[in-house]
């Protein structure tokens, strides 16, 4: 009796999970007496937006992955909220670059005080933010459900063994002080242009970040200035580079995007 109870238990935990991803169905592979979940249905095969129950799948489900979103002029409202949503943050949560050789805001230093612009000691340590000036720089993004930590590297200052290790081991820490309680830490990289420098520094970023296993979400590699706003909590990534204004047109432009 115990062990019914138990597995009933399991099957209304996993309904309030599935509804609070925003699912309606489920698809159950080659189950040998159906589950019955109350307040879902049952999907046929090879429909969309259907959750496989598995432990992998229902572990990793739901803090996967941002939702991209374009600030366009073709998109007056999400043009103006956006703009909202960056001047309501507070000045340690964005970290904007120079401008006419001012520099416009100071983000946060790490814990022994050193403040080296565009390496990993400098950062912004929210569950949203912002950062501009991407040109040949790149965003690194490292969050979890809960909490996140945005980088801006820049390729001129992560050239010598000692900066390039530098910079990996604060990656590295990172990921691990985000994975802390079995908590899944995932990873964005948007920005970089395609020349030598920016890919030599996006190699070295994948290269830590494989070493935990990690596979970004990423929009690399394209001419011009990008800039990103992000919020973990709503799920969202919104990249504004000026000119594009959907998911076809930012392939066309862009080298590697993996979103």
């Amino acid at each position: 009796m115990a062990g019914l109870n138990q597995v009933l238990s399991l099957s209304d935990d996993l309904v309030r999970y599935l509804k609070a991803c925003g699912k309606t169905s489920v698809l159950q592979t080659k189950p040998v007496n159906p589950t019955q979940l109350k307040g879902l249905k049952l999907a046929p095969d090879a429909i969309g937006d259907t959750v496989t129950i598995s432990q992998k799948v229902v572990k990793n489900s739901c803090t996967d992955k941002l939702k991209l979103l374009f600030p366009q002029s073709t998109h007056q409202s999400l043009y103006k909220e956006t703009r909202g949503l960056i001047s309501e943050l507070p000045l340690e949560h964005k970290m904007l670059g120079l401008r006419g050789g001012q520099r416009i805001a100071y983000p946060r230093c790490n814990y022994n005080g050193h403040c080296y612009t565009y390496t990993v000691n400098r950062f912004v340590h929210s569950p949203k933010g912002y950062t501009s000036e991407l040109d040949d720089c790149i965003a690194v993004l490292l969050y979890n459900g809960d909490d996140a930590y945005l980088y801006h590297l820049a390729p001129n200052v992560h050239k010598s063994e000692i900066a390039i290790s530098d910079m990996q081991r604060g990656i590295s820490e990172t990921i691990e002080m985000l994975g802390k309680g079995n908590k899944k830490c995932t990873a964005v990289l948007v920005g970089g242009d395609d020349a030598k420098d920016s890919v030599s520094l996006y190699k070295n970023i994948s290269s830590v970040l494989g070493k935990h296993d990690m596979k970004p979400q990423e929009v690399l590699f394209a001419e011009g200035n990008k800039s990103i706003y992000y919020d973990i909590k709503k799920g969202i990534l919104i990249i504004d580079d000026g000119f594009h204004s959907n998911m076809q047109a930012l392939k066309t432009e862009y080298k590697i995007v993996n979103i």
